[in-house]
């Protein structure tokens, strides 16, 4: 960060009253061909507003107003991702923010590929979240950040991410025990105690 506040005179002193910089700057001053350029370094790390007052010397200051507001957060997220019904699936984000302020977190859901219009999910407020699994079909999940800083806040809105449901490939269906009963009468009705398969999927899993 430098910011330029003023250009004086060459050869004029240039230091800071105590207690009026944003807390994390400082002053520098380098000569150009039009003067000597008063810059404001650093990076800020609280937000509000400020007067800097520049004393130039012979009884001779400037005062800079500055106000410094709550950086934006930004935000990366996980990948999409494919499963099969009632598995598991976690997505998450990312954030960082520049000062000193508190990230929070806000889920939402749709059934397009937009971050307009989210469902708020109801205590989804932590930087990663769990996803229903329970039905064939895509929904697309976004996050809010906010940062809060002071008594100022600024969000970001994340990408969506696509979880998408699909359903389980059979490749194997196997007979464990057959029932109890194999011989019928026309008119009779099956009887399938004793019966027990086991049904492969293509994940490897089965039941």
């Amino acid at each position: 960060f430098k910011h330029l506040l003023a250009t004086v005179a060459i050869g004029s002193s240039v230091t800071s009253n105590d207690g009026t910089l944003p807390p994390g700057c400082q002053l520098t001053a380098e000569e150009s061909a039009g003067g000597l350029n008063i810059y404001l370094t650093g990076t800020p790390t609280t937000v509000g507003s400020y007067n800097c007052v520049i004393d130039l010397g012979n009884n001779n200051s400037l005062i800079c107003p500055l106000n410094v507001i709550a950086a934006k957060p930004v935000v990366s997220v996980s990948s999409d991702i494919s499963c099969y019904p009632n598995s598991f699936a976690e997505i998450s984000v990312s954030a960082s923010v520049a000062g000193s302020g508190v990230l929070s977190y806000q889920w939402y859901v749709s059934s397009v590929d937009s971050t307009a219009n989210g469902q708020l999910i109801s205590g989804a407020v932590s930087s990663r979240y769990n996803p229903a699994t329970s039905y064939i079909g895509s929904n697309y999940y976004y996050c809010i950040v906010t940062n809060n800083s002071g008594s100022q806040t600024r969000t970001t809105v994340s990408d969506t991410i696509e979880v998408k449901v699909q359903e389980q490939q059979v490749n194997n269906i196997y007979i464990n025990t057959m029932p109890e009963v194999m011989d019928y009468m026309e008119g009779d009705t099956l009887n399938t105690q004793g019966l027990s398969i086991r049904v492969e999927f293509a994940d490897g899993s089965n039941s």
